[in-house]
């Protein structure tokens, strides 16, 4: 008998920020062996509406992705997470959307 299945999660990882750009982070645990995870990043902050950003993969050797995101305004916090490519948004998420949202 095998022990009980565990499902793959995305995390948000901590951004390294400047006044004007971060470089967004992130992984997958618990992938499955052979399965190749498209992932992005959601953030939004001041005007700035929910925006989805990038297009990565990532999967059972390759874990974790980073994006560059440049024209940040200065003394705005920002609010982002890592997402599934087809989650939609939080009322509707993927099942493997990241839970935590990092400022």
């Amino acid at each position: 008998m095998t022990g009980p299945s565990v499902n793959p999660k995305l995390v948000t990882d901590f951004a390294v920020a400047s006044e004007t750009s971060a470089i967004l982070s992130g992984h997958i645990t618990n992938a499955e062996p052979g399965v190749n995870y498209s992932v992005s990043f959601r953030y939004e902050g001041g005007t700035t509406p929910k925006t989805k950003v990038g297009l990565y993969i990532v999967n059972l050797t390759n874990t974790t992705y980073r994006h560059i995101l440049p024209g940040l305004k200065p003394d705005t916090t920002y609010h982002y997470r890592a997402i599934h490519e087809n989650s939609t948004s939080l009322e509707n998420p993927h099942p493997i959307d990241a839970d935590n949202f990092v400022s």
